[in-house]
């Protein structure tokens, strides 16, 4: 991976945190395109410090909040967190073995279509009026799995076994 490269994919990667779509789906799929190794350690350390700068970048940019959050842990906030994070949690414990054996490029682009169409139809339904405070459990779990389920474009991209050739 030369300079360009490493900046390409360092501003696909803060473009894309912040949006509501797979930055690593995109990683690999630029990285697929640019003809990069993504099975080399120097690709998987490189990953791991574009995720790193944009915790940092979360961090910062969230400071305020999670600050309240740490000073009461065990608050509405924290509560809808945990609740939020089960389902991706549960997801990676059952797919564990999957999600750490193999990046690929072979149906992306479908995974990322599939993740487009649940975007515009979530965004058709959805209750714009609504406000954090009137959050429930049902809601952190419902945005859990949706989180759980943004891992698929990265996830499919790693070839399922009834799809292997």
């Amino acid at each position: 991976m030369d300079v360009f490269q490493a900046a390409v994919l360092g501003i696909a990667q803060g473009l894309t945190e912040f949006l509501p779509v797979s930055s690593s789906g995109h990683l690999v799929l630029l990285q697929n395109i640019m003809g990069i190794d993504s099975q080399s350690g120097m690709m998987m350390f490189y990953d791991i410090m574009l995720h790193l700068g944009t915790l940092v970048a979360v961090i910062f940019v969230l400071r305020k909040d999670i600050i309240r959050i740490i000073k009461d842990p065990l608050g509405k906030t924290m509560r809808l967190l945990v609740v939020a994070t089960i389902p991706a949690v549960v997801l990676a414990l059952l797919f564990e073995e999957t999600f750490a054996s193999a990046f690929g490029g072979s149906i992306l682009g479908f995974s990322f279509l599939i993740t487009g169409i649940l975007l515009v139809v979530s965004e058709k339904i959805s209750k714009a009026t609504r406000r954090f405070k009137d959050a429930k459990y049902k809601d952190a779990v419902v945005m859990g799995l949706a989180q759980a389920f943004a891992i698929l474009p990265e996830y499919l991209d790693q070839g399922l076994p009834w799809l292997a050739d």
